[in-house]
């Protein structure tokens, strides 16, 4: 989401301080979701040499370097650590073919013109049977404006892949309608409790159980994610 002001003025020193303490996907269910679902795909798949593509703040990287023999941190700008590469997705030409075993891009083809040539690099620097873990966004506000380009849905996600070579092996929607209406309160309700000099540590437990844990069941309850996904996470491999 964009710094615009108001409300959402101190997101940035927000996502800085949970960046740091590992609780990025404290903000949101939506963030949390996605968070989630990466998680299990990543302890499942991810192995060898691992390229986080548009790894921003990097809330993946300790997980990764648990499972993962080397993980190198790729963004077109500086977030919160300085990337091993300064690129672009949709550019990976210093990269060689097949050069790793595990590729991770969280919540970055919506912010590139052209996702499929993106997709299609990303394919590329997989070693043949080497797994893409992705997440992208089907319902989101405006963010990081100008450059928010698409949103996805899991037809066009399945379509793409195929175009690159690559072979759909899981794709789960992350959150549905309610848990994105509740965003934005969710996040409102942590910065304002942090404008009142309130401790983190002693919020988070709290913002959990409500904006999380009971806005979970009421999400899943109506069948939310299934008809309305917020998120969709993908994992795929690339074949010989």
């Amino acid at each position: 989401m964009a710094d615009a002001g108001g409300i959402f003025s101190d997101r940035a020193s927000l996502d800085a301080w949970l960046a740091e303490h590992g609780q990025s996907a404290a903000v949101s269910l939506q963030v949390h979701e996605v968070h989630r679902r990466v998680a299990v795909a990543i302890e499942r798949y991810a192995r060898g040499r691992c390229l986080d593509a548009g790894s921003g703040r990097g809330p993946f990287v300790p997980q990764l370097r648990k499972t993962c023999a080397e993980v190198v941190r790729l963004d077109r700008e500086s977030r919160g650590g300085v990337p091993d590469v300064l690129g672009d997705v949709q550019d990976l030409s210093a990269l060689s073919d097949g050069s790793f075993d595990t590729v991770l891009c969280t919540q970055v083809l919506e912010h590139v013109p052209h996702p499929r040539r993106a997709l299609s690099e990303l394919a590329r620097v997989l070693r043949p049977g080497g797994h893409l873990i992705l997440s992208v966004p089907h319902l989101s506000m405006i963010h990081e404006a100008p450059h928010d380009f698409f949103r996805f849905t899991r037809f066009s996600l399945e379509h793409l892949a195929r175009e690159v070579g690559l072979t759909v092996l899981e794709l789960a929607e992350a959150g549905g309608l309610i848990a994105f209406l509740a965003h934005a309160p969710s996040l409102a309700a942590l910065l304002s409790l942090r404008r009142l000099g309130l401790p983190l540590p002693r919020i988070l437990p709290w913002h959990r159980r409500l904006w999380v844990d009971l806005v979970r069941r009421l999400d899943e309850r109506l069948g939310m994610p299934a008809r309305f996904p917020c998120n969709l996470v993908l994992v795929a491999r690339r074949e010989p």
